[in-house]
């Protein structure tokens, strides 16, 4: 659903394109009002420009597989601990409907935000309205939404999974955590420390210059060195990609 493109129809079909503001000591001048599609963030009050309220992304797919049901209750509990803490998913997916249904109470109440499908050429803006970014997935082969959100210097909270071991360090640009119960006490950990999220935050950023395509090929020839020293014999994958990031960095 493009909600950008409802509310100007709405704006133009029922109002003519002109609204009348009215306020409690005095009515405002009618005016025309419009949104541009790199508004919409704003639209959905995703800007959070009040003081000490914390905005936490979840971005892709919206799939069981992805451990959506898990997040969103670990989520729910989020929120119901401080309210100050909005939580949004952006996406779309199979999953996408029973989770509407089941945080009927919190879109309500305006705590958690489901958006639908996004344009690749607007979710930039998501990125850059957020304070963290938070997954439970354990599936990843190499996550991209970890990498895009770093660039956009957010601290990542994940659960411990062999994916995330050269994109995620406990305590350096983010937290991996061992239970669903520890993702919720880091989230409210996060939401409470500005500076730790600003610190967290810029490591994220200087993590994703490891992943430039002269490293990209330095850690391509490191496994294939590592496979044929170890021939017949399989690798450690755990311990290759551990001494890859100890030497190529």
């Amino acid at each position: 659903v493009d909600l950008q493109n409802i509310l100007n129809d709405f704006i133009n079909c029922f109002c003519n394109g002109y609204v009348e503001v009215k306020t409690k000591y005095k009515i405002l001048p009618i005016f025309k009002i419009s949104f541009h599609k790199n508004n919409l963030p704003h639209l959905l009050g995703l800007h959070y420009t009040q003081k000490n309220v914390s905005a936490k992304k979840i971005l892709g797919r919206i799939a069981e597989e992805k451990r959506v049901f898990e997040l969103l209750s670990i989520v729910q509990k989020l929120v119901e601990k401080n309210s100050k803490c909005k939580v949004m998913f952006v996406g779309n997916g199979p999953a996408y409907g029973d989770m509407l249904t089941l945080a009927e109470k919190e879109i309500f109440e305006g705590k958690i935000i489901f958006t639908g499908f996004i344009e690749w050429a607007l979710v930039h803006n998501f990125y850059e309205s957020a304070d963290v970014f938070i997954t439970a997935s354990l599936s990843e082969m190499h996550s991209m939404t970890i990498l895009e959100a770093e660039l956009s210097k957010l601290p990542i909270i994940v659960r411990r999974d062999d994916s995330y071991l050269d994109s995620v360090f406990d305590g350096k640009n983010g937290y991996v955590c061992d239970t669903d119960d520890q993702m919720c006490d880091r989230m409210l950990e996060l939401a409470n420390d500005d500076e730790k999220r600003k610190k967290f935050g810029e490591r994220s950023l200087e993590i994703t210059k490891n992943f430039s395509i002269e490293n990209h090929i330095k850690r391509t020839l490191f496994v294939y060195n590592e496979v044929i020293k170890a021939y017949p014999e399989k690798i450690d994958d755990v311990e290759v990609m551990k001494r890859m990031n100890e030497e190529i960095k």
